[in-house]
């Protein structure tokens, strides 16, 4: 019955149900799939903007029915990276935020800016020299998940 309001009030406002693979009930692809209509594309003109004006790269930590999945990262340089957490993951926002960043400090030297407000990281990293991807794996209670961070372009998933 909530499955069904949900998707009543999702196709009403145009998302077509967009969310619904973000409570753990849909396949991987179909998440991933739904992820990469709804990740922002970077405007050209993200160059020096103020953190809070910085497009969002999500990662949705709700069991998905498998372990391993990329985010996407676009074509510019400057993103911030926001966190959505599930109490029935486990994993709190700090914890996966700590992993990555910790993972960013081993790997690239070359990350030239670190801002940390709240439950995001904003990073801006040289044109050159960026791994193709970033690794890291994060520990519940419940279950763990291997968060690859990647490279993309036009709003594409990464390897």
């Amino acid at each position: 019955m909530k499955r069904a309001i949900f998707r009543a009030i999702f196709t009403i406002f145009g998302a077509d149900a967009t969310l619904m693979g973000y409570l753990g009930r849909t396949p991987y692809s179909s998440t991933v799939e739904k992820l990469e209509k709804i990740l922002p594309r970077v405007p050209s003109d993200y160059l020096t903007p103020a953190p809070e004006k910085l497009p969002r790269i999500i990662i949705f930590t709700f069991f998905t029915g498998r372990k391993n999945y990329s985010v996407p990262i676009l074509d510019e340089k400057r993103f911030r990276i926001e966190i959505q957490s599930s109490d029935e993951t486990g994993i709190t926002n700090e914890k996966v935020l700590g992993r990555i960043r910790t993972l960013l400090d081993e790997q690239t030297p070359q990350i030239l800016e670190t801002d940390n407000v709240s439950y995001w990281d904003c990073f801006r990293w040289e044109s050159d020299g960026v791994p193709s991807t970033l690794h890291t794996d994060v520990y519940s209670d419940f279950q763990d998940y291997s968060i690859s961070i990647a490279p993309a372009i036009n709003n594409r998933i990464g390897a």
